[in-house]
């Protein structure tokens, strides 16, 4: 995806509709006009991090020490700081251990 070069042509029996892609995992649902669903898993395709964004618990005014993240991988919480906002962290659930590329802004 990255280089934007076609790598792959995935032929479906009728015309695609939709198209989604698993959020940690490489591979895709499409969905076609005729209402069928196929899989397709990505073999070869390296994912990236999963992007997150951190969210202002404080339910009012801004407060940096109350910054938290959730990770879509294991749904565990824990908080951030100001300063790893736009950076890449790791899940520190222990059992899990995913690269996570924190957005630079936050949900109020």
């Amino acid at each position: 995806m990255s280089t934007g070069l076609e790598r792959a042509v995935l032929v479906q029996p009728g015309a695609v509709c939709a198209v989604v892609f698993h959020p940690f995992a490489p591979m895709l649902a499409c969905g076609d006009s005729g209402g069928n669903v196929h899989l397709a898993r990505l073999i070869g395709i390296e994912l990236g991090p999963l992007v997150v964004t951190a969210r202002d618990q404080s339910r009012g005014l801004f407060r940096a020490d109350d910054l938290t993240v959730r990770c879509p991988a294991c749904r565990d919480s824990f908080p951030v700081t100001p300063a790893q906002l736009g950076t890449q962290l790791t899940c520190p659930n222990s059992a899990c251990g995913r690269a996570l590329r924190l957005n630079q802004f936050t949900l109020h």
